[in-house]
């Protein structure tokens, strides 16, 4: 139906395609940058969060920055991005977390 589109997404979609997801429900993998204390349980705190919400992870990187702080780089699967969101979110209250996490969504174009 056009006008739950609208009320959705703020336009009308062609017929064809259908209605667009809310942005909360749409899926892909990401990409998660944190920079962390670099000492020993941190990414078992990460990945009990990402666990705990279902979403799995390929480490990437684990790179020592200063003597104290670390970079993380995280490869996350296939997941809804308001849960992902949720999950970053419960990250930037962990103790270990220095700064603001990054995180994108990753195209993957065919």
């Amino acid at each position: 139906d056009a006008a739950l589109c609208t009320q959705r997404s703020g336009f009308v979609p062609h017929g064809l395609y259908g209605c667009p997801l809310p942005i909360e429900e749409s899926v892909s993998p990401y990409y998660l940058r944190l920079q962390v204390a670099d000492r020993p349980g941190v990414l078992a705190q990460v990945a009990q969060i990402l666990g705990d919400h279902e979403v799995g992870f390929l480490p990437l990187v684990l790179r020592e920055s200063t003597e104290e702080c670390a970079s993380l780089f995280l490869m996350l699967h296939d997941a809804k991005f308001g849960v992902v969101q949720k999950a970053v979110e419960m990250m930037q209250d962990l103790e270990c977390v220095r700064t603001d996490p990054i995180l994108m969504r990753v195209e993957e174009l065919l």
